[in-house]
């Protein structure tokens, strides 16, 4: 299991990406739906995610990654003077203030 927003494999990749558009349809559905719409059985879903949890912290790890990427790439953190190490007081004041870096 990863919740860390760590690399995974195409497997895990195919998991997450089909549970964040199912999730995404559906914020209700299952983690067997999340299965189906993978792909995978349940019991393969269950080995990398213990919990509906752990998928979506996955899924939540991946989305902030990707908007602080697209921030450094834009230059907004170099604007707001907020480059510098990732989660410092910099970046979350760049970010709102919402301590989610």
């Amino acid at each position: 299991m990863n919740v860390s927003g760590g690399s995974f494999d195409a497997r895990g990749d195919q998991i997450v990406t089909a549970a964040l558009a199912t999730l995404n349809a559906d914020p209700g559905a299952s983690m067997a739906e999340i299965a189906e719409a993978a792909g995978v059985g349940r019991a393969t879903l269950h080995r990398r995610f213990a919990t509906r949890d752990d998928l979506v912290l996955e899924i939540g790890h991946r989305s902030l990654g990707r908007w602080e990427a697209t921030l450094r790439a834009s230059g907004v953190l170099e604007l707001t003077g907020a480059e510098g190490a990732p989660g410092g007081a910099g970046d979350e004041a760049a970010l709102g203030g919402a301590g989610v870096v």
